[in-house]
């Protein structure tokens, strides 16, 4: 039974659901992803409208594998999917995300068609009968990167092309920087070549999101990452200007 004043939790993630999910990449679905450490916080990323994944970022955050299961279970009670992002291109790190149940990965530090073409060939090693109902997502992540784009995204398999917009700006010499002009130009070259060549395009969404979602939005992207702590950090200055304000 729900608790009362809240919403009803979403039921479990099916294999159907997932298929749906994967099969609305290529085209017009619309995914948002968050990522926190606690499965706890799985619970609050399920209630946010559109949003159906989780992301697990193991590259920049400290997950061991008993937690990468731990999340993974709460994920799919609450009726979403999960994807990893480990910190290397590596096959038996690859493999051992799977075994702990993920539904795709998000791995790093890709810049040519064969690299991308090498990842696409672990995912098939690790799971060789049903890497196809995977959700497979590279990251471009420089100039170089995006000067190779085009070889990219016509390796098959590819699902998701993230654009790591702030190590974009640091590769191009603007770091900090993510709304340089030039990172916007090398961005938006991007954005346009990812979707000519039919995959979805992802990227994170900085906390100035008023601006940068209908931006990107209009531009077709359709896999946004947004931290849970961007969440909790704008709520809780909407709450103390509402208190400095009103309680006077």
């Amino acid at each position: 039974m729900p608790t009362a004043g809240r919403p009803p939790r979403q039921a479990a993630l099916t294999d159907e659901d997932l298929k749906l999910l994967r099969d609305a990449l290529v085209g017009a679905g619309w995914v948002s992803g968050g990522s926190d450490r606690k499965p706890s916080a799985l619970e609050i990323t399920s209630e946010i409208e559109k949003a159906r994944t989780a992301l697990i970022d193991a590259e920049r955050m400290s997950y061991d594998f008993e937690r990468v299961e731990e999340m993974v279970r709460a994920a799919h009670v609450a009726g979403i999917a999960i994807v990893a992002r480990p910190w290397l291109n590596e096959p038996g790190l690859i493999l051992r995300y799977f075994d702990c149940g993920v539904d795709g990965v998000m791995v790093p530090h890709i810049e040519d068609g064969a690299s991308a073409k090498k990842f696409v060939n672990y995912v098939r090693y690790a799971r060789p009968k049903d890497h196809a109902d995977k959700i497979i997502i590279i990251m471009a992540e420089t100039p170089n990167a995006i000067a190779h784009i085009d070889e990219i995204v016509a390796v098959p398999g590819i699902d998701v092309v993230n654009l790591g917009v702030n190590d974009i700006a640091f590769a191009a010499g603007h770091p900090g920087e993510p709304e340089h002009p030039e990172v916007v130009a090398l961005v938006d070259q991007a954005i346009a070549k990812i979707l000519k060549g039919g995959k979805t395009v992802g990227l994170n969404v900085l906390k100035n999101w008023e601006e940068r979602m209908p931006y990107f939005l209009g531009k077709g992207v359709r896999w946004l990452n947004v931290h849970v702590n961007v969440f909790i950090e704008r709520g809780a200055k909407q709450y103390s200007e509402l208190l400095k304000q009103h309680a006077r």
